[in-house]
C-alpha cells in the first residue's frame, strides 16, 4: 500500500484502488498479498495495463515452498511454514484460524538459538489454536525437554493445560494432530518449512516434514 494506491483482500480476489483500478483473481491470503500487490502497482506504473497485469498475476508463481504451503487438498489440510519467531507463528496461525473452524498448531523451537523468544512463540500459538502439539524441531546441543518446556509455558500463559500434547517425536506429532484436528480443521506445523534434516547433537538426521505430512494423512 503507498499513498497512490490501496488494497483489500475480498471474495472474488485482491482488489486494488487508487491511481487505477485492478482486481487479482487469485486467492493467497494475506501473507502473500502484499507481495503480489506491490509486483502489480509496479507493473502499473510501468505503464502496463490493468488487463495485462490481471493476467501476468495469473501466472505468477506465488506459493514460496515452506510458507503456508499446503501438504495436499486431501482433509484435514495441512500446511508446512518456516515460522520460528513469535510475530511469524502468530501471522500464520491468525490467517488459518480465520479460515477453518478448528486449528491444531504442531509447534517446535530450535536450539542453541534465541531461546527469549520460546515463550513468546507459545504464547502466540496458544492465542489461536485450539489444540497445540508441542514437539522437537532442532534441539541441536540443547536438551530438547527444555525447550519444549519453555514453548509449553508461553502456551500456559494464554490456555488450558488440556489444549497441550507433548510429544518429542515430530512424526509421531503430525500424526498425533491429524487425529485431533477433526472434520473442517487445518494443522499448521511451524519451523521445518521444506527442509529436509533435523539438526540433533551435531548430526543432520534426515527428515523431510513434508514427506511425513503425507504419510500422516495416509497418502504415502
Amino acid at each position: 500500500q503507498n499513498q497512490d494506491y490501496n488494497f483489500e483482500v475480498t471474495a472474488a480476489g485482491i482488489k486494488i484502488t487508487g491511481r487505477q483500478e485492478l482486481l487479482l483473481a487469485r486467492d493467497i491470503g494475506p501473507l502473500m498479498s502484499k507481495n503480489l500487490v506491490l509486483a502489480a502497482v509496479m507493473l502499473l506504473e510501468a505503464g502496463y495495463s490493468s488487463k495485462a497485469v490481471a493476467a501476468a498475476a495469473l501466472e505468477m508463481e506465488t506459493l514460496v515452498p515452506g510458507r503456508l504451503q499446503l501438504v495436499s487438498e486431501t482433509t484435514p489440510h495441512i500446511y508446512l511454514d518456516y515460522a520460528h519467531t513469535p510475530q511469524a507463528v502468530e501471522l500464520a496461525a491468525q490467517e488459518l484460524s480465520d479460515k477453518y473452524s478448528k486449528l491444531v498448531i504442531v509447534l517446535g523451537a530450535s536450539g542453541d538459538r534465541d531461546s527469549g523468544k520460546r515463550i513468546e512463540m507459545g504464547r502466540a500459538a496458544g492465542k489461536y489454536a485450539d489444540h497445540i502439539v508441542v514437539t522437537d524441531q532442532h534441539p541441536r546441543s540443547e536438551d530438547p525437554a527444555l525447550i519444549r518446556a519453555a514453548l509449553m509455558a508461553g502456551i500456559l500463559e494464554v490456555s488450558p493445560a488440556s489444549s497441550i500434547s507433548e510429544i518429542d517425536d515430530p512424526a509421531l506429532a503430525i500424526s498425533r494432530a491429524v487425529d485431533l484436528v477433526g472434520a473442517g480443521g487445518a494443522i499448521l506445523w511451524c519451523g521445518p518449512g521444506h527442509l529436509k534434516y533435523r539438526e540433533v547433537k551435531g548430526k543432520k538426521l534426515p527428515f523431510d516434514a513434508y514427506l511425513q505430512a503425507r504419510k500422516a494423512l495416509d497418502l504415502d
